[in-house]
């Protein structure tokens, strides 16, 4: 049973912490550059 309770713990934190940082990148503007490098493979080379 206490491996149980162990178990349920380090989920909860991890848990946490990977919606922490999904919030933190979300906020951080980080992701401003993603349209333009996406569209970077169509410009081709000349």
């Amino acid at each position: 049973m206490e491996v149980g309770i162990l178990l349920f713990f380090v989920s909860s934190v991890l848990a946490g912490c990977s919606v922490s940082a999904f919030v933190w990148m979300m906020r951080g503007d980080d992701l401003d550059h993603a349209d333009r490098q996406a569209l970077a493979p169509l410009q081709g080379e000349e």
